[in-house]
């Protein structure tokens, strides 16, 4: 298998944080995109509607950036609140991230326990999203953190590419 050099990695939700970004080795990334891209319910949109529009977006990101690589937060429990719905919508982003990645040829994505994210970003495993924003923050001065999904999606990438790093 290649060197994973580029990547795209992901914080699965309504409210998706996204980061592109190059491993340089020894734990350096440069960052070549980040954001948050927005798949709200509506009453006018269906689930099959939501998933079609979320596959078309990453599928077009995948096709502009050519990613080696994706990462995303795999979660394995949700919330008492919303837990259910959100746990759907995550699933099914989930399986679409991978049919995403297959489609374009590249490995299974890998998914990293917010735990270990956290750990990577904070030296706390229970970091809140105050402190995840902190941290990206140092990581990638000069970057502006517009939320803490963008916040977790740019610790993602830079675990995702720690733990190939250590790999090799």
């Amino acid at each position: 298998m290649k060197p994973v050099r580029k990547a795209i990695a992901l914080d699965l939700g309504t409210s998706l944080g996204y980061s592109i970004g190059e491993g340089l080795g020894a734990g350096e990334v440069r960052l070549i995109e980040a954001g948050r891209k927005k798949f709200a319910t509506s009453n006018n949109v269906t689930r099959g509607q939501r998933a079609s529009i979320f596959l078309n977006w990453l599928s077009s990101i995948i096709a502009i950036h050519t990613p080696d690589r994706i990462f995303y937060e795999e979660v394995k429990h949700h919330g008492k609140q919303n837990g259910v719905r959100a746990a759907h919508l995550y699933g099914g982003f989930q399986i679409l991230t991978e049919l995403a990645s297959d489609r374009a040829r590249i490995p299974p994505p890998l998914g990293i326990s917010p735990t270990t994210i956290k750990k990577h970003a904070t030296g706390l495993g229970r970091a809140d999203k105050r402190q995840m924003i902190q941290a990206a923050s140092k990581h990638f001065p000069g970057v502006e953190i517009a939320s803490d999904d963008v916040a977790d999606s740019l610790e993602i990438l830079r675990t995702g590419f720690h733990l190939l790093d250590q790999k090799t």
